[in-house]
């Protein structure tokens, strides 16, 4: 029952942001030419690993970064210092590390479309647990708006089934 209710919330703001999301995740001209700032796949998972954490009232640390997504600390602090310079996240030398509210809009919106995805994968078409994960990881950085478009439909539609049959 739990796991509907958080289904259809997270639906619900999705199908709100969808427009939105569209914007900040593609990378597209604008009516001068000039090519606007892409988020790189890369810089889109260490802002999710960055909000995973500071959700959960961590200290965030390079070194814990570096473990949870298994690349070296030196590349952990070169990421941090583009994200940094990009406005993405605060960060002190040696300190801490904190996501600026542009940075907590896309990483929010980033776990949102993982999170999505791996329930998709699970809970609709059955796929094992880390398998759903893995391949959700890689198809939240490419996935086109219709295709979320559509998985949202089908939860849509399963939780209305799931709601009856209850």
């Amino acid at each position: 029952m739990a796991y509907i209710e958080r289904s259809v919330s997270l639906v619900k703001y999705l199908v709100e942001r969808i427009a939105v999301d569209s914007v900040l995740f593609r990378k597209r001209i604008d009516n001068c030419g000039e090519e606007e700032t892409r988020i790189t796949p890369s810089k889109e998972d260490y802002l999710r690993a960055l909000y995973e954490r500071s959700a959960q009232d961590m200290v965030i640390r390079s070194i814990d970064i570096a473990g949870d997504l298994r690349v070296s600390r030196a590349s952990v602090s070169r990421m941090l210092n583009i994200l940094k310079d990009e406005g993405y996240i605060n960060k002190e030398k040696y300190g801490s590390v904190t996501l600026t509210e542009k940075g907590c809009e896309v990483a929010k919106s980033v776990k949102e479309r993982y999170d999505l995805l791996k329930d998709f994968f699970q809970n609709i078409i059955g796929v094992e647990s880390s398998t759903a994960a893995k391949d959700a990881c890689r198809i939240e950085h490419v996935i086109s708006q219709e295709t979320m478009n559509g998985i949202i439909r089908k939860l849509q539609k399963n939780t209305v089934l799931s709601k009856k049959l209850q």
